[in-house]
């Protein structure tokens, strides 16, 4: 499910196939997948894409007949990635063979004409976000080398919101509440901002010295935003937080 956009519902649908062996036991013997919006009104389904090759593109963001798409190809030579992993040291981050040995296609597509618009080709440095929010509305973001960019699918356009500082050993980013929340820093620091779609203003969040964002947003509602809290001995707590204290580093007047 990658969210509803217009009284449609987009998700991926999964088809598999069996066929029962000689001793009785399910062995799979093929597998498809396919992107598909459901009319929540009318109950209609759509195949939007099917996969050909093994690998659908992930959907970054729908908004009418524009959707974001994001494909990637690894790169030639690169080892396997059950390889790679057996030569890392421990506590090696899993997204670090991806973001040595992949490189991402950005686009937009029309979902009723079929054209297509490259927004970050295969020979830029695209950034890879673990985050889930990578669409707010109409807008998608990304990030190419140090900048992180926002894409207008209404007006097919983008525009750049920041550039980190170089040397920092990582960089994060999401997008809720029309604001772009950019995390940077290395192993022991870590800084945070919420820049707004609108005007660019920039808000720089309190970290308060820690290696983490002391409170993460993972859902929002009318005025609040609901998330993890860092407290004072270092673990997390599932906890409320108006908008309002969120932007003021105001964390202290979350509750659960």
């Amino acid at each position: 499910f990658y969210g509803l956009s217009f009284g449609k519902a987009y998700l991926t649908v999964s088809k598999e196939t069996y066929t029962l062996t000689e001793d009785g036991q399910q062995e799979l013997v093929g597998e498809e997948y396919s992107d598909c919006s459901f009319d929540l009104k009318t109950g209609k389904m759509m195949e939007l894409m099917r996969d050909v090759d093994g690998t659908l593109p992930y959907m970054y963001g729908v908004w009418e007949d524009s959707v974001v798409y994001q494909t990637l190809e690894t790169v030639k030579g690169a080892p396997a990635f059950e390889d790679w992993v057996a030569q890392q040291p421990e506590g090696t981050p899993w997204d670090l063979y991806g973001r040595q040995y992949y490189n991402y296609r950005l686009y937009s597509r029309n979902l009723k004409t079929g054209d297509e618009k490259t927004i970050v080709d295969m020979s830029e440095n695209f950034v890879w976000t673990a985050d889930p929010h990578m669409s707010w509305g109409q807008y998608v973001v990304y990030q190419v080398d140090r900048s992180v960019y926002v894409y207008d699918m209404e007006t097919q356009t983008s525009k750049k919101l920041f550039t980190h500082d170089p040397g920092w050993d990582f960089y994060n980013y999401m997008i809720q509440d029309g604001h772009v929340m950019v995390i940077g820093g290395t192993e022991d620091t870590c800084r945070a901002w919420a820049v707004d779609i609108a005007d660019g203003s920039v808000i720089e969040l309190d970290t308060r010295g820690g290696n983490v964002v002391a409170f993460g947003a993972n859902y929002e509602c009318n005025g609040y935003f609901a998330g993890l809290k860092r407290n004072s001995s270092g673990d997390f707590e599932q906890c409320y937080i108006s908008k309002e204290d969120f932007y003021r580093s105001n964390y202290d007047a979350a509750f659960r």
